[in-house]
């Protein structure tokens, strides 16, 4: 197991801090009210490793259940993967460049969508 006091963890606890609690460094420094800006951390910690937790417990019976699900397909998911494997290896050697994969598509720069939806 990776130590917390690492030499290389401990420059980012004051910006996880900062980010988990919303207040800046200076501010917890100068901050008179420790109880609340300790209850505060606290709070958001828990909640900020609980929502990891959920979303990693979701993506491992995600891919449990997709597993469990293609377990019977396994002999021709493996000969499939190999076909794709050496598919992409004479590809990769310039035995064969097929002309779709190697269009590329540019876009005009009129987005309908400015903004944040942009590069999507």
């Amino acid at each position: 197991m990776h130590p917390l006091y690492h030499p290389a963890c401990l420059p980012l606890y004051p910006s996880y801090l900062s980010y988990i609690t919303g207040v800046s460094v200076n501010r917890l420094k100068e901050e008179q009210n420790v109880g609340d800006v300790r209850f505060k951390t606290i709070t958001h910690t828990l909640c900020f490793i609980l929502g990891f937790s959920i979303i990693f417990y979701s993506l491992a019976w995600g891919t449990s259940f997709v597993a469990n699900t293609f377990s019977d397909y396994r002999g021709l998911l493996r000969q499939i993967a190999a076909i794709l494997i050496f598919a992409m290896g004479l590809f990769l050697l310039g035995v064969f460049q097929p002309q779709w994969r190697c269009a590329s598509a540019r876009c005009s720069g009129n987005s309908a969508l400015p903004g944040t939806w942009a590069p999507f």
